[in-house]
């Protein structure tokens, strides 16, 4: 803890760093915890994700690692309250008065997810297409790639940009992998269906991340 004694005026102003246990949402309820402290400013140092942060002076915003808030300096807080719409997270989280310094540089990239396409029966139609939208919400950040694989043993599949230009063909029996976050359009351009799989692999909160059992 990091006393100052701000001279000529009686006050003793003090920052606190504290670890604490988010509970996961239950339903469409978040999980909530909250802890009296006084102060202009908070920061989290540590964050499995992302948390919802409000004072006793200001709305709810969202924040994750190494971000946080300094408020003017007569705009002060007694009580943060913190609520997750994930799973139970664990925050380690700076408060107090002044600015909490972090000049880490960290190139970690987020973690990632395998995603499968929603369609059981995965397969272009005849003459039509299948847009591929990236993900969003439910703790996805982005799209990292996209994976196509064309099962059909004599039949190309033609991929065009959000303008609709071509810019790549996926042939017979073979799978190709797209470092691309925009959404990509799978034309078939045959009288029969073609069968392929589609997969995206999204950058997500690390509390999205599982081990199955």
């Amino acid at each position: 803890m990091e006393q100052v004694d701000i001279i000529g005026r009686g006050i003793t102003r003090s920052s606190q760093e504290m670890e604490i246990n988010v509970p996961a949402k239950v339903g469409n309820n978040p999980g909530f915890a909250s802890f009296d402290v006084l102060g202009n400013a908070f920061y989290l140092i540590e964050c499995a994700g992302e948390v919802q942060i409000k004072t006793d002076t200001s709305p709810y915003k969202t924040y994750r690692k190494s971000t946080g808030e300094n408020f003017p300096g007569d705009q002060t807080f007694q009580r943060l309250e913190i609520r997750n719409y994930g799973s139970e997270t664990k925050i380690k989280i700076w408060a107090g008065w002044g600015e909490y310094i972090d000049r880490r540089f960290e190139l970690l990239e987020a973690p990632t997810k395998a995603m499968g396409w929603d369609d059981a029966n995965q397969e272009v139609p005849a003459n039509d297409h299948i847009d591929v939208v990236p993900v969003s919400g439910d703790g996805v950040i982005r799209r990292k790639a996209v994976i196509i694989t064309n099962l059909d043993p004599n039949e190309n599949l033609r991929l065009e940009d959000t303008n609709g230009q071509t810019f790549m063909t996926v042939f017979p029996r073979t799978s190709i992998t797209l470092p691309v976050s925009d959404t990509v359009r799978i034309n078939n351009d045959t009288g029969a269906a073609i069968s392929c799989n589609i997969g995206q692999i999204n950058y997500v909160e690390q509390s999205l991340i599982t081990i199955a059992s």
